[in-house]
């Protein structure tokens, strides 16, 4: 398999991932850092993939770093919402004693 293939591979998997509303972070970043080494590998090489090829390549990475930054914003707005909560329970039981 072509490495510029394996790259396609690791992106329909990572995006799959990040349709979930439940994200494996482990599963995450074990694509992620394959995504990487795959990459890495593509540039050693002397000649670049054909530049559509590339260019598909770029598109993929641009939709996998808005998903990413969804799931960042989610996972964001509950901590808040969490560390609201606390200070509520916080503030009632100093008031309730």
């Amino acid at each position: 398999m072509s490495l510029i293939n394996q790259l396609s591979d690791i992106d329909d998997q990572l995006l799959t991932l990040l349709a979930e509303k439940e994200v494996n972070v482990d599963r995450l970043a074990c694509l992620l850092n394959e995504r990487k080494q795959c990459i890495d590998e593509i540039r050693e090489q002397q000649a670049l993939p054909d530049e559509d090829i590339w260019q598909e390549a770029i598109s993929r990475s641009e939709a996998i770093f808005d998903k990413m930054q969804e799931h960042h914003k989610i996972a964001s707005q509950q901590l808040f919402n969490m560390k609201k909560g606390r200070k509520s329970v916080q503030i009632y039981q100093r008031i309730s004693r």
